[in-house]
Parts: C-alpha cells; structure tokens; sequence
C-alpha cells in the first residue's frame, strides 16, 4: 500500500510540474520563472495552462536562429541597395558626355 502511495505521488509530482519539465528540456529561456509561477499557480488550471503554453514557447536555439536570419535579411537589403545605387551611379557617368 505505501510503494502505491509513493508511486501514485511521484506521478502526481511529475505531471504537476510537467511545464518546468518541458521548458528544461526544451532550454527555454525563463525556466526559473516557469518553475516558480507552476509551484504558485499551477494548482489552478489556468494558471497551469498559461505556465505551460510558455513552457512550449520557442527555445533559446529558435530564437538564435530568429536573430541570425533576420541580421542575414539587414545585410541582404543593405547589399541590394548598395548594388542599386552603385549601379545607378554607373549609368550616370555614362550618359554624361
């Protein structure tokens, strides 16, 4: 009886901090945040449900990658408009006489 107690109470803890769990797995950024508002607020669903939709947000490699791609994108639009205006100053001197 008490090994079925012990047992039903491990499984009771894991699901309740399953969002600290899932964050920590998925590296998170916040995770201690997470941890403290699911111990204060995750015996009401609500507070549950908004702990692990955070939980489930993007990752810190998501939003490195975020980051990169959009520093990629400035460089991009900053090179075609450096070709843009090289290429305009090239046809002015040609058609200067």
């Amino acid at each position: 009886m008490g090994t079925l107690l012990a047992a039903g109470g491990m499984i009771f803890l894991a699901a309740y901090f399953l969002p600290t769990i899932v964050a920590c797995c998925r590296d998170v950024p916040g995770k201690f945040w997470i941890f403290v508002f699911n111990l204060l607020f995750g015996f009401s669903g609500i507070g549950y449900l908004i702990v692990f939709l955070y939980a489930c947000g993007p990752s810190k490699a998501q939003l490195r990658w975020q980051a990169r791609r959009e520093q990629l994108s400035i460089a991009a639009d900053e090179a075609t408009v450096w070709m843009a205006n090289r290429a305009r100053a090239v046809l002015q001197q040609r058609t200067l006489p």
